[in-house]
């Protein structure tokens, strides 16, 4: 079985981290945008930067339940701009996704843990993605 949540579902979140420095943070959905969230006002982020998966967990607004951590190293979408509101601690920072996730035909489910990413396809220790129940060789 399988959790499958759509990123524009309102109790999203996904920790991520910007690809180009590192910094984390925690996408969640907005209006009509999405937000990378806990971002502090001195940190260094900027339109164009990148967002990929972190592999930390996340738990939930008020949920003791612990999401489980993504994979480290998807894209997962762009930053479109970045504000630091006066007296605020943390920047107000919009993203674009790389996905229309209101147009999804098909869905990837991704399996297994470490270092994947990187992995050869010939290795016998890679993971390979599962799509629709169904492992591909």
């Amino acid at each position: 079985s399988a959790w499958v949540e759509l990123a524009s579902s309102p109790d999203f979140a996904i920790c991520c981290e910007v690809e180009r420095t590192g910094l984390p943070g925690i996408l969640r959905p907005g209006t009509g945008t999405f937000a990378l969230t806990l971002v502090g006002r001195d940190e260094d982020v900027r339109p164009g930067d990148r967002l990929v998966t972190s592999d930390i967990p996340a738990v939930g607004a008020g949920d003791v339940a612990i999401a489980p951590a993504m994979p480290r190293g998807l894209p997962v979408g762009v930053v479109t701009a970045v504000d630091t509101p006066l007296r605020q601690i943390f920047k107000s920072v919009e993203v674009e996704l790389l996905a229309d996730v209101g147009a999804l035909d098909l869905v990837f489910v991704v399996v297994g843990e470490g270092d994947w990413w990187d992995a050869p396809a010939e290795s016998p220790t890679a993971t390979t993605p599962t799509v629709s129940g169904e492992a591909t060789p």
